[in-house]
């Protein structure tokens, strides 16, 4: 999560989620949701990304 902020992307509180703009594609509404309890991220938007921190 601090690693993405640190990017420049705001994250917002959404449940125990977080959600923000993907930097993978074109994003005009949040798409990319990270889940620190799993320590995994995934994009619902265009580029279907997702994976964890490594």
């Amino acid at each position: 999560m601090r690693l993405v902020e640190s990017s420049g992307i705001e994250l917002k509180k959404h449940g125990k989620d977080y959600l923000g703009l993907c930097p993978f594609h074109d994003d005009k509404e949040p798409s990319l949701v990270i889940s620190p309890d799993k320590n995994l991220w995934h994009c619902l938007g265009a580029c279907n990304e997702g994976g964890d921190v490594i």
